[in-house]
C-alpha cells in the first residue's frame, strides 16, 4: 500500500512540469468514454417523456375526467412513497368505491375492491383510447411526443433485457 502511494506522488510531481504558454495552447486532449448507459438513466428518460406526454395530453383535451393526475402513494407493504399517475376518473371512482366499502363496514378490503374497477371505468378507458387515437391523427405535436415516449420505452426495455437476460420482465 505504501509503495503505491509513493508511486502516485512521484508521478504527480512529474506531471506538474512547467510548460510554456505556446505548448500549452496547442495541446488538445481527446477522451473517449465507451460503455453502457446505466439502466436508471433509461428509466428516468422514459419517465420524463411519459410525464411530458401526459402534460401535452392534458393541454389538448377539455374533458377533465380524462386528464392525467399524479399523486404520491405508499404501496402496500412498503414505507417508500411512489409517484402514481392515473386518469382523473380512475382516482374519482377508486375514492367513491373505497368510501362506499368503508360505509358498508369493509374497512380492510375497501381498497382491494376499489382496484377491481367498474363498468364505468371500462367505458371511460375506451373513451380515453379513442381520444388518444384522434389526437394522434389530428395533432403533430402530440404525435411527436407520443413517438418520443414509445422510443424511450423501447430503449428502456431493450436495456433491461440486455442487463437481466432471461430474467427480464420484458423478455420476448
Amino acid at each position: 500500500m505504501r509503495a503505491e502511494i509513493v508511486l502516485i506522488i512521484s508521478l504527480s510531481e512529474l506531471l506538474v512540469l512547467p510548460v510554456s504558454a505556446q505548448q500549452h495552447q496547442n495541446v488538445v486532449e481527446t477522451i473517449e468514454v465507451t460503455g453502457q448507459k446505466p439502466l436508471q438513466l433509461y428509466f428516468r428518460l422514459r419517465e420524463q417523456k411519459r410525464r411530458l406526454f401526459m402534460q401535452v395530453f392534458n393541454q389538448h383535451i377539455n374533458d377533465e375526467d380524462l386528464h392525467f393526475i399524479c399523486k404520491r402513494q405508499t404501496p402496500t407493504g412498503s414505507k417508500i412513497p411512489q409517484k402514481v399517475c392515473k386518469n382523473a376518473f380512475d382516482w374519482r371512482i377508486e375514492q367513491e368505491i373505497v368510501q362506499e366499502e368503508i360505509q358498508r363496514g369493509n374497512m380492510l378490503g375497501a381498497y382491494s375492491v376499489a382496484l377491481m374497477g367498474t363498468k364505468e371505468q371500462d367505458i371511460l378507458r375506451k373513451e380515453l383510447v379513442k381520444t388518444i387515437r384522434q389526437l394522434l391523427k389530428e395533432n403533430k405535436q402530440f404525435l411527436s411526443v407520443y413517438s418520443d415516449v414509445k422510443a424511450a420505452d423501447d430503449a428502456y426495455k431493450k436495456a433491461h433485457r440486455r442487463k437481466f437476460g432471461s430474467f427480464s420482465k420484458y423478455r420476448r
